[in-house]
């Protein structure tokens, strides 16, 4: 099993609640949908503008995608200021 670490940045007096969740929504659907897809958490950091995606996948090549593949979302938050750094992946060692 591997995770995929996604991370970003945003400024918080620019970007509304509704906005964020609109992001953070559509981009859990749109993940659910993918090969290998086991789960999916997103975090807020509000006052820091930062946000973190943690999704757990069955492959490493299942969790290795281009975020392109999340159709529409990903575009339309950047395009709404969100600043998305590379996604990294691991390989899961534990559990609890």
């Amino acid at each position: 099993m591997y995770v995929r670490v996604s991370r970003g940045q945003y400024d918080p007096n620019a970007m509304s609640d509704e906005q964020l969740t609109t992001f953070t929504e559509g981009v859990a659907a749109a993940v659910k949908t993918r090969p290998g897809f086991v789960s999916y958490q997103s975090g807020l950091d509000r006052q820091a503008g930062n946000l973190v995606a943690i999704s757990t996948w069955q492959d490493a090549d299942s969790a290795n995608f281009n975020r392109d593949a999340l159709g529409s979302i990903i575009s339309e938050a950047i395009q709404a200021g969100i600043r998305l750094k590379p996604p990294m992946i691991y390989e899961v060692t534990a559990t609890a």
